[in-house]
């Protein structure tokens, strides 16, 4: 399998993150899961991580040029 297409199938996982983190972020939703709080703070901190990879993501997969 080429590396762009598993960057084309991790850029989806990124999106589904990005918007789940986001919803949970706005909703100020609080809850424990696998020992791990999320509040609102968090949820946020993980929208821009999500984000951020989701770009590199995009960029990589579909608009850099390989030689």
């Amino acid at each position: 399998m080429k590396s762009r297409e598993v960057g084309k199938f991790l850029s989806g996982i990124a999106a589904s993150q990005v918007m789940s983190h986001g919803g949970l972020a706005l909703s100020g939703e609080r809850f424990d899961m696998f020992g791990i709080s999320y509040d609102p703070g968090l949820n946020w901190a993980a929208t821009g991580f999500w984000a951020f990879s989701l770009v590199a993501l995009v960029y990589y997969s579909w608009f850099s040029k390989r030689r």
